[in-house]
């Protein structure tokens, strides 16, 4: 199965000859790929409103090509402290893992940097991808764990954690997380992404659009990390 994000909905363009008859109000939706491809297509207002489908949300499509929704991105809440925590000792081993206390102190400080996937047929978080907001541009082991780092006006962005639920992996969800995070850092008024990441995950991220920049100045975990950045357009 396929998943897309929507990237918009849009008042359907049906040209001079109007909405067919004996057809419900359309709209358009513009779908993005978790690599960025993009695709429009119809659908039925009432439809999406009823199923409670709506920009930046997970869908699949159905052969009869009707969206289907899975899972939507938002902001972190406080309610959510306590997920993501778990979550994050799931994801890393201990010796990579942010503590609980970065943890909870991302989520009170730097909710707008902090994006969870919510699985809506579980109603249970499935991953998120957060980070704080600087003027450096290099990556430092300070920003894991010194929220004082935080400054929201900052134009670029630390991604501190791309976390996915192993249950979830391998439908391209960090992908879908990314884009839609890169879209709201972008409305944020950011410049840069930047990220570290261990050697064998270089190229999983160059296909994200981030550009390798060599060895890392971080020693976190006592792992060997790879700087990585991308620039917003």
């Amino acid at each position: 199965m396929k998943l897309y994000r929507i990237k918009r909905i849009t008042e359907a363009d049906f040209g001079c000859e109007g909405t067919p008859e004996n057809r419900n109000t359309q709209v358009a939706v513009l779908l993005e790929g978790s690599l960025g491809s993009e695709k429009w297509i119809h659908q039925d207002d009432a439809y999406l409103y009823e199923k409670g489908i709506d920009e930046n949300d997970i869908v699949s499509i159905s052969e009869e090509g009707i969206l289907e929704r899975y899972f939507s991105l938002r902001k972190v809440s406080d309610d959510d402290e306590n997920a993501v925590i778990e979550i994050e000792q799931i994801c890393f081993p201990p010796n990579e893992a942010c503590s609980p206390k970065s943890m909870k102190e991302r989520v009170e400080n730097a909710a707008q940097y902090f994006q969870v996937l919510v699985d809506v047929k579980e109603n249970r978080i499935a991953g998120f991808i957060n980070g704080v907001a600087t003027e450096e541009d290099k990556f430092q082991d300070k920003f894991f764990t010194d929220i004082s780092e935080h400054n929201s006006k900052g134009k670029h962005v630390m991604i501190c954690g791309v976390d996915v639920l192993p249950q979830y992996e391998g439908q391209g969800l960090a992908g879908l997380m990314m884009n839609g995070y890169k879209e709201s850092m972008k409305r944020l008024g950011k410049r840069k992404l930047i990220l570290t990441n261990l050697h064998r995950l270089t190229h999983f991220y160059e296909k994200m659009g981030f550009v390798d920049l060599g060895i890392a100045d971080s020693s976190w975990g006592g792992e060997e990390w790879h700087e990585m950045e991308y620039e917003i357009k």
